[in-house]
């Protein structure tokens, strides 16, 4: 007589309800930052392209204004609190 193979099966137990929810909490954080990330790219591309347009006033080339640059720097770094300096801007 032959013997059956008995099969083994794996058994696989379910995520926990703790578990499911940090995989939503997880998923939802790292969304709201890959939205943050890219709202912030495009508000640095407008300040750089309402910098551009202030130095330039329509000419090709800009007469660069170190004074424009640290004024505006010294304005937004009382109103935001930091990350505007004359080098980042």
């Amino acid at each position: 007589m032959k013997k059956k193979a008995i099969s083994k099966r794996t058994v696989t137990k379910s995520p926990s309800l703790y578990d499911r929810i940090r995989g939503i909490l997880e998923s939802a954080q790292a969304s709201v930052a890959r939205s943050v990330n890219s709202t912030q790219v495009v508000a640095n591309w407008l300040i750089g392209r309402e910098i551009v347009e202030e130095e330039q006033h329509g000419r090709h080339k800009a007469e660069y204004g170190d004074q424009l640059i640290a004024a505006l720097s010294a304005r937004l770094q009382r109103k935001f609190d930091g990350g505007y300096s004359a080098t980042n801007l």
